[in-house]
């Protein structure tokens, strides 16, 4: 999900087994190599990497959750 929001934008609150995400993505840029190069995905594009934060909130599971 954060890969295709964009940079200063705070997501919809997303749930999970764990709880509730709020994201929020700072920055992207490709991944680099101990090289300083793109670090490339199988089929040869620069793979990216994302700076985000986010908030998760814990909700106990009930019955009907289960």
């Amino acid at each position: 999900m954060v890969f295709s929001q964009k940079i200063g934008v705070i997501s919809a609150p997303v749930r999970s087994q764990v709880g509730w995400h709020i994201f929020e993505v700072l920055d992207k840029d490709t991944l680099k190599t101990a090289a300083k190069r793109d670090s490339l995905d199988s089929q040869g594009c620069p793979a990216i990497e994302v700076h985000a934060c986010y908030i998760l909130v814990k909700v106990e599971l009930t019955d009907a959750d289960v």
